[in-house]
């Protein structure tokens, strides 16, 4: 999935796949994460928002059905 960096907060890169509703945010962290089922809605409301830290807690966090999709560590040889 592409995600678009531009977010100088708390979120450092967001990408929604619209053919499965999927909503891909990668935080400062580096933490990636998988919303699943969001409405296309939702996601244009989170690009329009002035604060998407805000928007993405307040509406997006806690809210869908996600997984943690990163790495977290690197595999055993």
């Amino acid at each position: 999935m592409n995600r678009k960096p531009a977010y100088p907060t708390y979120i450092f890169a967001a990408g929604y796949d619209h053919n499965t509703n999927t909503l891909e945010v990668e935080l400062q962290s580096g933490a990636v994460y998988q919303y699943y089922d969001l409405p296309k809605k939702i996601y244009d409301e989170f690009e329009q928002a002035k604060s998407k830290t805000r928007y993405y807690n307040a509406n997006i966090r806690d809210v869908y059905a996600f997984s943690r999709v990163d790495k977290l560590y690197d595999d055993p040889i």
